[in-house]
């Protein structure tokens, strides 16, 4: 919130998703054990929500409850890949050093493209085996490049992406040690928070200037609820895969963030209503 407050702006908080565990964690759960148990050459995550799953399971395997600490909790042997600065940041508040990460694109492309020039390795020379945890929505090109790199790739659905609220007793509460909005917007500062009702009325009423959205599908739920969106309204996205997904929805795209962060796309929208402006 601190990006779009110093750049004149007035946030309000919307949440459209929510995350929550499968209905069984036995995949997850037999998935994470083996990664803790150091049996995967390397583990790629591609989300700070990834991240928080997989410590609030931990946590179950333990006997803990999030607030004590964890011994299965503890970055095991193998690289760690992260898809970009707010999962790293995530990882390493964590106290889990973080390997490799794309240095251009933060992206799943940008992780082949990083792996394709300096790929994996296992001790013995086989095959790396890689850990890729990631949502239930997640797009299945990670998993299939990885595999046409020569990897053993073990995917599991560490969460469900579902409408918010999600049910109580499945949801993904895990904190993490992230202490401010600029390390991947963890914490909320204090804004004006609507339902979703509320914020579809106000966005077809052209009380909403610009919309930042961070998944694609946050874009596909917040154009099903508002329907038809003001002309005038900038939608921003975070990054390439949600801002095809704005266009594919047939929406008027201002921006795409340089980098997955509030910061980038608070720029990105600037620059576009310099451009409308001149």
């Amino acid at each position: 919130m601190t990006e779009i407050r110093n750049a004149g702006h007035t946030p309000v908080v919307c949440p459209l998703i929510d995350f929550e565990f499968p209905a069984s964690t036995t995949a997850i759960d037999g998935s994470l054990s083996r990664w803790l148990a150091g049996e995967f050459d390397a583990a790629i995550f591609t989300s700070i929500t990834t991240v928080r799953a997989l410590k609030q399971r931990a946590f179950a395997l333990d006997g803990l409850d999030s607030s004590g600490e964890s011994s299965l909790w503890k970055r095991p042997a193998g690289q760690l890949v992260a898809v970009g600065d707010p999962t790293r940041r995530a990882l390493e508040a964590e106290g889990f050093t973080v390997d490799r990460m794309p240095a251009e694109e933060q992206s799943a492309q940008g992780i082949l493209a990083l792996l394709a020039q300096e790929p994996l390795r296992s001790a013995d020379g086989s095959a790396a085996r890689v850990f890729l945890p990631h949502a239930n929505l997640a797009d299945p090109a990670l998993e299939r490049g990885l595999q046409e790199l020569g990897y053993e790739v073990e995917a599991v659905d560490a969460y469900l992406t579902v409408d918010a609220p999600a049910d109580h007793a499945r949801r993904v509460t895990a904190p993490l040690k992230v202490a401010s909005a600029g390390a991947g917007g963890v914490v909320l500062e204090e804004s004006t928070q609507l339902e979703p009702q509320e914020l579809a009325q106000l966005a077809r009423e052209g009380g909403l200037d610009a919309v930042l959205l961070t998944s694609p599908s946050i874009a596909r739920k917040f154009a099903e609820l508002v329907g038809e969106i003001p002309a005038s309204m900038q939608l921003v996205a975070i990054g390439k895969s949600t801002g095809a997904e704005i266009e594919r929805l047939g929406l008027r795209l201002a921006g795409i963030a340089e980098r997955p962060d509030a910061a980038s796309m608070m720029a990105a929208l600037t620059k576009d209503l310099k451009t409308k402006n001149s």
